[in-house]
């Protein structure tokens, strides 16, 4: 298993529904994403599911996902799935939908869609090297934005060992607007005085490549366009342009 990650990069493209991270594995996702996710059809995974339908591994239920979430995923290298509802819709999957399907996790780009009808997924999680980097195609940017949430809240949690409460809606937004210019947050840099926190936020500009961003985190920081801290105090979260 990975060490903890604190590097979080996000890329988001919303006209596409789209977005590119770093630093938030797996586990995380299933831990943070609300409502949870109810059943995965794997396309890629070395991973032994619940059942199989047109040679898919199916991880069927929330107590099967946290299970296949504990283990670990980074060994598997890439790791794909969609989500689905009912194991009577993946059954009705079509030839031309597996051929979309197996496209999506072999080039992780859609050939036409992302989402498809007979499943009703929500998302589309095509990740490589958990944790390091992962295209996610998501109907709703808002769930993905309770993931970055409760990434930066529980991490902050963990330095000061009680609970804080989560960041604001609000905020939420402001955070997925800054990923549309490509946002990097470095957990390292949290400062913690007392009962106040301060976690610092930078637009660095788009990277698909992880290893350009993680390797080179000083100086985007120092040339970052816009620079701002999440500030934490008395149950409060505010934001601080700098």
């Amino acid at each position: 298993m990975s060490k903890y990650r604190t590097k979080l990069y996000i890329n988001a493209n919303l006209d596409k529904n789209e977005i590119i991270f770093s630093g938030i594995e797996f586990r995380e996702v299933i831990q943070y994403l609300h409502p949870a996710l109810n059943n995965l059809l794997l396309l890629k995974g070395n991973y032994i599911g619940d059942d199989c339908k047109h040679n898919f591994e199916l991880i069927e239920g929330k107590e099967s996902i946290k299970q296949l979430a504990a283990g670990n995923i980074y060994d598997y290298g890439d790791f794909c799935f969609v989500d689905f509802e009912q194991i009577s819709d993946v059954e009705k999957l079509t030839d031309l939908d597996i051929s979309e399907l197996l496209f999506l996790s072999h080039m992780r780009r859609p050939m036409k869609r992302a989402f498809f009808e007979r499943i009703n997924n929500r998302f589309a999680y095509l990740a490589h090297d958990d944790g390091w980097y992962c295209k996610l195609y998501c109907r709703n940017f808002n769930e993905f934005s309770t993931v970055c949430a409760g990434k930066i809240t529980n991490s902050i949690e963990k330095w000061v060992r009680k609970k804080i409460c989560n960041i604001d809606e609000a905020i939420q937004r402001l955070l997925l607007d800054f990923a549309e210019m490509g946002t990097l947050i470095d957990l390292d840099d949290t400062e913690i005085h007392d009962d106040k926190y301060a976690v610092h936020v930078y637009t660095v500009g788009k990277y698909t490549d992880m290893d350009i961003v993680l390797n080179n985190l000083n100086s985007l920081k120092a040339n970052a366009s816009h620079h701002i801290e999440l500030c934490y105090k008395e149950s409060t979260w505010t934001v601080k342009e700098m």
